[in-house]
């Protein structure tokens, strides 16, 4: 494939964002199963995906923009939400863990609070997360024109998730942590807007490398000195947990940087682009699958060690994209495939994504 320029369809697709979503997911997963978890892992594959969301961000009449994202996110959300919360309760009674069905039980609020708190299954966090970002942005964007006001209220918007951060406060639809992940999105835009990734193709490759190269070592750097000056084993975006405010987004953002330059370079390696297309599916499935090999394989393999995470992330995506084949084929609707209300007005003109 020709490097030269940005490949994307009519429709604005672009392959490159397929091939980071599918890493950045692998990531998500193979995360999961490590004990302790990755500094390096953490310190950015959530930015990654609040970035990408940003970039591949479009404006549209307010009311269409909502519902589409409704349609694309809260939906899933609580499919996935409601099937969760019944795996949990369904392994509790399994296992005769009675005392722990009452305190499950309250957990079905997650549905209409959107903490994903299901009984385990909470990488869906970011559906809701990545909702209320998308809908914060469309407003400031449109009313704030001037780019620099634009870039002003965003980072006092990020300074006030931060304080949120520190003080432990929960807000509805994980609207803490969205106001530090605005950031990211803000930058995705912003650079897909001014077409800065064309501006690569001018610059020699050597330089890119010494790029890479040196924004990977501040990376690296930033991220585990971010540890230990806020004394935490590790970031940790679905607790809104960042440490060191600077280090935090310094961490994150070269770390962006790093597999943007590399991503945009290559655009297209078959595996990571089918996961990249497949991402939600992959996200809302594998934690209890991966639950469920522990279950079957505890007492028989050592559960704990990398080989183990890294083949059982493999299996749990393998599985995941079948079960995407059969939900997409039977129950489009109710995964954000196809408009919900559909179900109630078939002639109701479909949500554009």
């Amino acid at each position: 494939m020709n490097n030269s320029n940005v490949s994307q369809t009519k429709n604005t697709h672009f392959d490159f964002v397929d091939l980071l979503k599918g890493f950045g997911i692998f990531l998500v997963v193979w995360g999961h199963t490590m004990t302790p978890r990755s500094i390096y892992i953490y310190s950015f594959h959530m930015p990654l995906f609040f970035f990408l969301s940003g970039f591949v961000h479009k404006d549209k009449p307010f009311r269409q923009f909502v519902l589409s994202k409704i349609n694309a996110l809260y939906i899933p959300y609580l499919t996935f939400s409601a099937l969760s919360w019944m795996f949990y309760l369904v392994q509790m009674l399994l296992d005769r863990r009675l005392e722990s069905v009452s305190t499950h039980l309250p957990k079905l609020q997650s549905l209409l609070t959107g903490s994903a708190d299901n009984g385990g299954n909470n990488p869906i966090w970011f559906l809701t997360c990545i909702l209320v970002v998308s809908i914060i942005f469309l407003v400031l964007d449109r009313y704030l024109k001037h780019p620099a006001v634009q870039c002003g209220v965003i980072l006092g918007l990020s300074l006030i998730g931060y304080r949120l951060s520190l003080a432990r406060f929960d807000l509805l639809f994980q609207s803490d942590i969205a106001l530090s992940g605005l950031v990211f999105y803000w930058l995705g835009y912003s650079i897909k807007k001014c077409n800065f990734l064309q501006h690569l193709n001018d610059v020699k490759r050597r330089k890119l490398v010494w790029v890479i190269v040196a924004c990977e070592i501040i990376h690296i750097a930033t991220a585990y000195l971010n540890t230990r000056l806020a004394e935490i084993q590790r970031v940790n975006m679905a607790g809104n947990l960042l440490g060191n405010y600077f280090l935090f987004y310094i961490s994150a953002l070269t770390g962006i940087a790093v597999f943007l330059i590399i991503g945009y370079k290559l655009q297209y390696i078959h595996v990571f682009n089918h996961l990249g297309m497949n991402t939600l599916i992959i996200l809302a499935t594998h934690k209890p699958l991966l639950q469920v090999f522990n279950n079957l394989l505890d007492g028989y393999v050592n559960t704990d060690t990398r080989l183990y995470g890294f083949l059982s992330s493999i299996l749990a995506i393998a599985l995941s994209l079948l079960l995407g084949i059969y939900l997409n084929k039977k129950f489009p609707y109710i995964i954000g495939k196809k408009p919900f209300y559909q179900l109630f007005h078939k002639t109701t003109p479909p949500i554009s994504h």
